[in-house]
């Protein structure tokens, strides 16, 4: 009995500290990625506006040097775009996983907790398919 009891305050504790961690944590993780996300924006839109500069001086001018040097402009503009969305899309990718990791470990954590403690109790299943 002694044994059994002493099991199941490990398991608690690794749950507990597995959900302060979470609580502790992870909000600020969140934030950071979120920064993160708001910078590459920043950055997105200043591009845009040069952008639109470029296309503007391409519209405007008939010079054939300074119409192509635009068009170049743009073209690595584009460019730069693309590589701001595929650092957004890594951020979120990586802000996921965070979320289905912590998840998975709570859950696991409960899952060990309920089985010691309360081995018919019916307990609800966390659901982390929302996420991905």
């Amino acid at each position: 009995m002694l044994n059994q009891a002493a099991v199941e305050a490990l398991y608690s504790a690794a749950f507990l500290e597995d959900y302060v961690d979470c609580v502790e944590y992870l909000p600020d993780e969140m934030q950071r990625s979120l920064s993160q996300m708001r910078e590459l924006d920043y950055k997105y839109q200043r591009l845009l506006g040069d952008m639109e500069q470029h296309l503007q001086v391409y519209r405007t001018v008939s010079e054939t040097s300074t119409r192509r040097r635009s068009l170049q402009l743009i073209q690595k503009a584009l460019i730069r775009s693309q590589e701001l969305g595929d650092d957004k899309l890594q951020i979120m990718s990586t802000v996921i996983d965070q979320i289905e990791n912590r998840a998975r470990q709570l859950e696991s954590d409960y899952h060990n907790i309920g089985e010691r403690i309360y081995p018919s109790l019916v307990r609800p299943k966390i659901n982390i398919s929302c996420l991905g």
